[in-house]
């Protein structure tokens, strides 16, 4: 596979992992933790999210949980 498509390939399934995430926050089924430092008052946790590395994935009281690193845009 080219270098072209395999970056093409790599966006389209960010851009299918952010659908997901953002299906699974809007039926209250994942709780995404960010670090306190990232979060401003008039921004959500998904518009924060991307580009980030996860740091855990755990489920806690039935709700699939994940922990994110600091957002590097803000170090």
């Amino acid at each position: 596979m080219s270098r072209f498509y395999q970056e093409l390939h790599d966006r389209e399934l960010l851009q299918q992992a952010e659908s997901v995430l953002r299906e699974l926050q809007s039926r209250q089924l994942i709780d995404i933790w960010l670090p306190p430092t990232d979060l401003s008052p008039e921004e959500s946790q998904t518009e924060n999210l991307f580009p980030r590395r996860f740091s855990a994935l755990r489920v806690e009281n039935g709700r699939l949980v994940l922990d994110v690193e600091q957002s590097f845009f803000r170090r």
